[in-house]
């Protein structure tokens, strides 16, 4: 389903086709889609009490893997990340999708340590990523397949979670994705970004 849809994305941005194109879908494809249809659909805010206190969580991807830089309401700092595998798969060739596994990477890895305050703001230097973190649904099936299982389990546990779009120059995940020295935590922009909605 995830190559149907790319190389239909790839055809909308070469103006093969349009927004008006009928498309017939292969039935291997119809399952994936009707499930990304129902939490495109059905979706629900979640808990917008702005907490004094929150989690702020960096993730980022290059061509050489995924980082994460995860900054503890208590001052606690924990950083992570790792290489692709030598041979990557049509999910990790497209730097969308390599943000979206970044994130959903970042969250399964420090999910322990998430769950303790379960308020969190997103900082991604992806608009695509950021957006789709945001609304809970993305323009293309590759990222919304990628985040799924991450705003389920956001929307499970009753996470506060917000997202902000950060600079690559002001990510500190940028560093550990490709695998160098992260940096210093040096206070920063504690505020919060955008409070995110999460699949039903």
């Amino acid at each position: 389903a995830l190559k149907f849809a790319t190389r239909l994305s790839h055809k909308l941005r070469s103006d093969k086709i349009d927004g008006n194109t009928n498309i017939d879908v292969p039935g291997y494809c119809q399952k994936s889609i009707d499930v990304w249809l129902k939490q495109c659909r059905g979706t629900r805010t979640v808990n917008k009490q702005q907490q004094k206190h929150h989690d702020i969580l960096f993730t980022d991807a290059s061509k050489f893997g995924w980082g994460a830089y995860l900054v503890r309401s208590n001052g606690e700092i924990s950083i992570t990340g790792g290489a692709w595998p030598q041979h990557t798969s049509l999910m990790t060739t497209n730097i969308n999708n390599m943000e979206a596994i970044a994130v959903a990477k970042a969250f399964d890895t420090f999910k322990e340590k998430l769950m303790v305050g379960k308020n969190v703001d997103f900082r991604i230097d992806n608009t695509s990523v950021e957006r789709a973190m945001a609304r809970a649904v993305a323009r293309t099936f590759g990222i919304n397949s990628l985040l799924q299982s991450t705003l389920q389990e956001l929307a499970r546990n009753g996470f506060n979670y917000s997202t902000s779009f950060v600079k690559s120059a002001d990510n500190f995940a940028d560093e550990p994705s490709r695998g160098k020295q992260p940096r210093a935590w040096e206070g920063g922009d504690s505020s919060r970004g955008v409070v995110g909605r999460v699949a039903a």
